[in-house]
């Protein structure tokens, strides 16, 4: 028997014991916000700030739908062959990242906006893919502050919408230092 004439092992004890652990739970996640929040000691953004920020980051998306068609139909050279099927890919899932933003922004009362940041061209190949590898090493970083700005006004959701997005971007990183033959640049985030 423990206090309160509740044995252990019973129904009743098995109950207490798992709403212990949970509120042990919830103040740990409640705790480590709290140190999250003033280790950055950033203000946390308001909804509008947060709109800005993520119709940059659509229209950066843009930028990659379209830059990766332009470049997948438009690299030359029997060494580009496999790395322009794979930039065929990657502008389905930069038009995927693009939904996903454009939910988010609509989610925090904001409208999605239309205009992609500027594409650059080129009729070198290597070129494309550097102007490409370059890309996606902002948008990492962008992503990277606007996760832990999500985290610090609560918007957890939008994090973790973020962090998906970020894995795979990571990825088409990895691809074009690849199809270069260099390593993956740093973020500087």
């Amino acid at each position: 028997m423990v206090a309160g004439g509740i044995r252990k092992g019973s129904a009743s004890f098995v109950f207490m014991e798992k709403c212990f652990m949970h509120r042990v739970l919830l103040r740990s996640q409640w705790l480590e916000r709290i140190r999250y929040r003033g280790m950055t000691n950033e203000t946390p953004l308001s909804r509008e700030q947060m709109v800005a920020l993520l119709n940059e980051d659509l229209a950066r998306e843009y930028q990659a739908i379209i830059a990766y068609v332009i470049y997948s139909k438009t690299i030359k050279g029997a060494k580009y062959t496999d790395i322009a099927r794979e930039l065929e890919a990657h502008a389905g899932e930069e038009l995927s990242h693009a939904l996903l933003i454009a939910n988010q922004i609509d989610y925090l009362g904001g409208t999605p906006i239309s205009t992609p940041k500027e594409v650059k061209i080129s009729s070198d190949s290597e070129a494309m893919l550097r102007f490409d590898l370059e890309n996606e090493r902002q948008t990492i970083g962008h992503y990277r502050d606007r996760i832990r700005q999500a985290e610090v006004m609560g918007e957890f959701a939008l994090s973790e919408v973020l962090r998906t997005i970020i894995v795979q971007e990571q990825e088409h990183l990895t691809d074009l230092a690849s199809a270069l033959g260099i390593d993956a640049p740093e973020i500087g985030n």
